[in-house]
């Protein structure tokens, strides 16, 4: 049988690795969660600043500026689509990346 012997400091190192490891993969995890979470029309159009009316949000989708998620006969967007076409589209900022921008 072979027996490895570490000291208390090499534990450490090693546990603080692992941490870090599980750490991150949960974030990613987490953040892709976040982003792929489906939205209505309403909460799609509020996350846009100026907030936008659902014509708008139908007229981009119809112009392939989003893309949506039609699920029992009702329409969805992914949050990560939306913010996404806030950063493409020039005028419109999504609220939530404006958010995150001001945390930075």
């Amino acid at each position: 049988m072979l027996s490895i012997s570490i000291s208390d400091e090499q534990f450490e190192q090693i546990l603080s690795i692992f941490k870090k490891a599980i750490r991150e993969e949960m974030e990613a995890v987490s953040r892709l969660q976040w982003e792929s979470k489906l939205l209505s029309p309403d909460e799609a159009c509020n996350i846009f600043v100026p907030k936008i009316s659902k014509v708008t949000l139908n007229r981009w989708t119809k112009e392939g500026w989003l893309c949506c998620q039609k699920i029992g006969g009702r329409v969805y967007y992914k949050r990560g689509d939306i913010l996404n076409a806030g950063t493409s589209l020039k005028k419109y900022k999504s609220y939530e990346n404006e958010l995150l921008s001001k945390k930075a």
